[in-house]
């Protein structure tokens, strides 16, 4: 029986977190079953499907051609479930349902973001809504919205893309850092050369590489990351240099652990937006977040 309306939608689920969490064992927490009911509900649902998903030996959890493509088909089959319930939600008149929203880390670490302040004033609401939130960089961000797997975005980028509306949330200076066992750490600014910080290591973040590298006029960096904590880690050896959001290096600034390189000509200011689909037919939950989005940005810059 492998049509996909006959497959019990919680066997789907539990199917959906054995790949998140890479395996049988991992997945116990998250489902609140044994190995040996999750092993039952994985083969009652190959049994129906006429296929197997996947397998578990000494190379580990993987999945077989095929469960990667069912994977990619029930993932799809929950955002409708989930917007479905959304629509008889609204129907009724309530904010029930799931709200998708992608994040890239420094959004939700940073002094000044306004997301705790945003979500507050949500959750104030009478809702009934499940908050999904992923931390991930701002292309898989901008992407997963444009195929409708995720609803509103939280991102800093160094450009915009057509078909997605981007509104500023808020700005943050970006300053050069390194740490207290660096060798520039107590050099005066005005002692240190543009020559001396184009022979530097430098820890960059992918998306941003050109624009930081070429303001160092260096032509590669020595380390690249994709999430502001392994900047982080990485400067704080203090064997590399690398550019970080102010408010974000202030804990180890006042610490006396880093400390910024020539901020006044080195340091420039990254826009952060809250992001959407152009055009998208909103569900309550996400119009009235959106609605909420607006309200505290209106305030703060007020």
């Amino acid at each position: 029986m492998s049509d996909l309306n006959d497959v019990d939608l919680r066997l789907v689920r539990v199917f959906l977190a054995v790949v998140r969490n890479h395996g049988y064992s991992a997945a116990q927490t998250e489902l609140n079953m044994t190995t040996a009911t999750i092993s039952h509900h994985m083969k009652t649902l190959e049994s129906r499907l006429g296929f197997t998903l996947c397998t578990r030996g000494r190379g580990g959890f993987s999945l077989t051609p095929r469960g990667v493509q069912f994977l990619i088909a029930a993932e799809r089959m929950l955002i409708a479930v989930d917007r479905f319930n959304s629509d008889i939600g609204e129907l009724a008149g309530d904010l029930s349902g799931v709200l998708r929203i992608g994040a890239v880390d420094s959004a939700l670490f940073e002094y000044a973001s306004p997301f705790a302040d945003i979500l507050k004033r949500y959750n104030a609401r009478d809702h009934a809504t499940q908050i999904l939130l992923d931390v991930i960089d701002g292309p898989e961000c901008e992407k997963r919205i444009f195929e409708g797997e995720l609803d509103v975005g939280f991102v800093c980028l160094p450009r915009k893309l057509k078909g997605l509306d981007y509104d500023l949330a808020y700005d943050e200076r970006q300053e050069l850092y390194c740490a207290k066992t660096h060798p520039l750490f107590d050099v005066p600014d005005d002692r240190i050369r543009l020559e001396t910080l184009a022979s530097l290591k430098i820890v960059s973040r992918n998306l941003w590489l050109h624009h930081e590298v070429e303001r160092l006029s260096a032509f590669k960096p020595a380390a690249l990351v994709n999430n502001i904590h392994a900047k982080a880690t990485l400067v704080r050896t203090g064997d590399y240099a690398g550019f970080m959001p102010a408010s974000f290096a202030r804990q180890w600034v006042e610490a006396g652990e880093l400390r910024p390189i020539r901020p006044a000509d080195l340091g420039w200011v990254a826009n952060y937006y809250v992001i959407s689909k152009t055009g998208s037919i909103w569900s309550p939950i996400v119009k009235t977040f959106l609605e909420d989005v607006r309200q505290v940005l209106k305030a703060r810059a007020q």
